[in-house]
């Protein structure tokens, strides 16, 4: 509602300015037009008005507004999935810190969601832990470098950045004009290291942002905030919340032509189906993550693209059968909703109120009907068919 106030009186302003012919203070309004079609997802418009600034700067020929076209040019660039082109815009933006020294921070900004798309945040590592070491200044960047440590795969080190980083409602983080992309940061770090208390936070951050992009205005996209819940729900175990976010994740990408983030919310959108593990599921799987895949190679997002052939691998060696299917009984599925939780015989036995030799029994049932060889790759088997979701432990 503000950005749509903003942006109805930054038009009024530029109509104005235009009808005068004053063309510096119409280029500053047109600056502003950008914000409200980026959160929205319209990438169109914002070519259009990148148009109309392109041409009042190139009239009125100030550096700062040189800079800030190649800025939101990059980010436009980056959502379509032109990452070459991004790249050279950012480093052409990042050029002009001869005159404008805020430029290098801004180029930093850029050049991390560039690298991070390419799958080449490794090459970044040792500067953002640099950075990130700082005092206020580092803040946003230690949400940065939690991130960069879950795309690396370095969970641990992710997983003890969070705690103080979602203390008291993200106190320790700026609410600055890089408060999204801060949300986008934790908010995967903590989707790759299953935090659920930090995902409980960031979820409710991120809600009032529904059914927009997150955005660090002229700087980065991140996608849309739908994506984010979606991920964030799964890992609180709230399965159809998970799949009604990420299936509007994904209709926003398409219908905004945001060729990368399409990637990404089929990729996790795949990833959810495959792991629920119903057999109706999976064939939208395949084709999701196939999708996800073939838009990754092209664009050139080589992380992505791994992740998806491993989902597809995944996918394809994962035990037919679904609960059904196994012939699980209703207290067989409580006991196995609790192993893929970690939980051990005495509490699977105390949260169900029945003997731990009991729980024992239960557990060598499920083994032989899933045809699991212990109970690790049963909870696993669980877990590919999102089987500690939405409900109660207990049996009905």
């Amino acid at each position: 509602e503000a950005s749509a106030r903003q942006d109805d009186c930054a038009r009024e302003a530029a109509a104005l300015a235009a009808s005068l012919g004053d063309d510096e203070s119409q280029l500053y309004a047109t600056n502003k037009m950008f914000i409200a079609p980026m959160l929205r997802g319209d990438l169109r418009e914002a070519r259009r008005i990148l148009a109309e600034h392109g041409r009042l700067t190139q009239k009125v020929r100030q550096p700062l507004f040189f800079l800030l076209e190649l800025q939101v040019r990059s980010t436009v660039a980056l959502c379509e999935g032109r990452l070459d082109e991004a790249e050279a815009c950012a480093e052409e933006a990042g050029n002009w810190g001869h005159l404008l020294p805020h430029a290098g921070g801004a180029y930093g900004v850029q050049l991390f969601e560039i690298r991070r798309q390419q799958g080449r945040l490794d090459e970044a590592r040792p500067l953002v832990e640099a950075v990130a070491r700082l005092g206020r200044e580092g803040a946003t960047w230690r949400a940065g470098l939690a991130a960069l440590y879950a795309e690396l795969d370095m969970l641990d080190e992710a997983a003890a950045m969070l705690p103080a980083l979602v203390a008291d409602d993200l106190a320790a983080v700026p609410r600055d004009s890089l408060w999204c992309g801060s949300l986008a940061y934790l908010a995967d770090a903590a989707v790759a290291t299953g935090d659920r208390d930090a995902a409980a936070v960031l979820y409710r951050m991120i809600l009032p942002y529904r059914g927009l992009t997150l955005l660090t205005p002229s700087l980065s996209c991140h996608g849309a905030a739908d994506r984010y819940l979606g991920t964030l729900a799964g890992v609180l175990q709230r399965g159809r919340e998970a799949a009604a976010h990420l299936e509007a994740a994904m209709a926003f990408d398409d219908r905004s032509g945001a060729r990368t983030w399409a990637a990404r919310s089929r990729y996790e959108l795949g990833r959810l189906l495959a792991r629920r593990g119903r057999r109706d599921d999976e064939g939208r799987a395949r084709a999701l993550l196939t999708e996800a895949l073939d838009l990754a190679d092209e664009i050139g997002m080589t992380g992505l693209a791994q992740r998806c052939r491993r989902e597809l691998e995944r996918l394809e060696s994962t035990p037919q059968g679904s609960l059904q299917d196994v012939g699980l009984t209703a207290r067989e599925v409580a006991v196995l909703r609790l192993l893929a939780d970690g939980r051990t015989n005495r509490e699977v036995g105390a949260e169900l109120s029945i003997s731990q030799h009991t729980a024992a029994n239960h557990v060598r049932a499920i083994l032989l009907k899933t045809g699991c060889v212990n109970r690790t790759e049963a909870a696993a088997w669980a877990q590919r068919r999102g089987l500690a979701t939405d409900g109660p432990t207990s049996p009905s």
